[in-house]
Parts: C-alpha cells; structure tokens; sequence
C-alpha cells in the first residue's frame, strides 16, 4: 500500500533511481535536495539551461537545469535546486521552490507554485496550484485552483495511517492516471492511488484511498 510501485510505473522515469530502496513513498521527501544538487552538479554550467527561458523570467542560483525542448515563460519565478524536464512548461506568475523535478512533457502552469515536489511524466498542474512536499503521477493532472496543502495547522507531524512519517511539511501523492477537478484540497498526508477522479469542489480528509464503485468516488483504505 505504501510502496512507490502502488502509486507509479517508474520503468521508465529518469529520476527512478531516487526511489530506489524506498519502503514507504513519502521517505523520498528525505532524499530528494540531495539527490537534485547531486544530479545538477554532474552537468557542466554551460549545458544546464538547453530550453527557452523568456525575457523576464526570474531564474536565482546557479543550481537549475532546464532541459532541451522544455519552455520557461515570462514571469515565472524559479530558485533551484530544480530540474525541469524536456518539453516541460513553466507558466506565467509560476512560483518554483527548489528542491523540485519534473519528469518529461510536464506543466507547472499560470500563478501555480510548487516547492519540495517531483513531478513524473505528462503530469500537469496547469492553472493556480499550490502544490507542497508532494508527488504527481505519471499523466495525473490537478484542476484550477486544486490545493496540496503539506502543513497541519497545528504544526505537527504528518500522520499516515496513524504512522507518524517524521515529516512536518508532506502533502499528497497522486498515483498514475488520477485527476483533481477544479478547487480540490487535500489534507496534508493524502495518498491516492492510480486512475482515480475526484469531482470538483471536493475536501479529502488525509489518508489511503483508491478509486470507489463509482468512477468518481474514493474508497479509503486507511
């Protein structure tokens, strides 16, 4: 249930290396600064910034990667370490909080922020996001204005099926397939499984689901 393999096909991932030997998927959050600065570090200065960066885009430290094909638009925010992945988008007003992947043909779009996050392929949060200390699924998409929040409001630890994760700042994990309708928020701690869609306007209580009878419906497991 906790496995990074329940959640995601990572066979062909370019990052999938940072999964290896995780037991439960929110262990990678551990891992994730120093596997970027390290894989940042292997690339030569002159060949970190291969895509478009617009006029106006604000890019601060020397820690960024932007790969071929991928497309940085005016005023974007991003301070590194970061990793934007070929044919990848980052949108006008995006807001970019290093340590962050993205996988390949993936949108981090118009005023969305993202910090502490790896995106896999095809994965999209295209239109006023917030998306805190999570991971986003290969094609998994997040509708206008849906919310990762990664803080309890009482400032404690984040609780999995009653584990305590360690972690004070852990958002969701959207599996493979699974798509947010506009303005959904999740808890801190939410683990969603592959192929699930949840309706718009919804509020998901932290914990396990998978996809229910109803093709718009969770079943929670924990």
């Amino acid at each position: 249930m906790f496995a990074p393999n329940y959640y995601f096909d990572l066979s062909k991932y370019q990052h999938r290396d940072l999964f290896d030997g995780v037991e439960d998927v929110w262990m990678v959050f551990q891992l994730l600064e120093k596997y970027v600065r390290t894989k940042i570090s292997l690339i030569p200065q002159a060949k970190r910034i291969l895509g478009e960066v617009r006029e106006g885009a604000k890019l601060y430290g020397e820690d960024i990667v932007i790969e071929e094909g991928a497309l940085v638009e005016s005023t974007a925010y991003i301070r590194g370490p970061v990793y934007i992945g070929k044919r990848s988008i980052v949108g006008p007003g995006a807001f970019i909080r290093g340590p962050v992947i993205t996988g390949e043909n993936c949108i981090i779009g118009n005023s969305t922020e993202a910090k502490g996050t790896i995106l896999l392929d095809k994965s999209q949060a295209s239109h006023f996001n917030y998306i805190g200390d999570s991971i986003i699924g290969n094609s998994a998409g997040l509708g206008a204005g849906a919310q990762l929040a990664n803080t309890k409001i009482n400032g404690r630890s984040v609780l999995v099926a009653g584990r305590d994760t360690g972690l004070e700042r852990f958002g969701a994990i959207l599996g493979d397939g699974t798509r947010l309708g506009c303005n959904v928020v999740c808890d801190p701690g939410t683990l969603i499984g592959k192929s699930c869609l949840v309706l718009p306007l919804t509020y998901i209580r932290a914990g396990c689901y998978e996809r229910g009878e109803d093709k718009f419906m969770l079943k929670k497991n924990y």
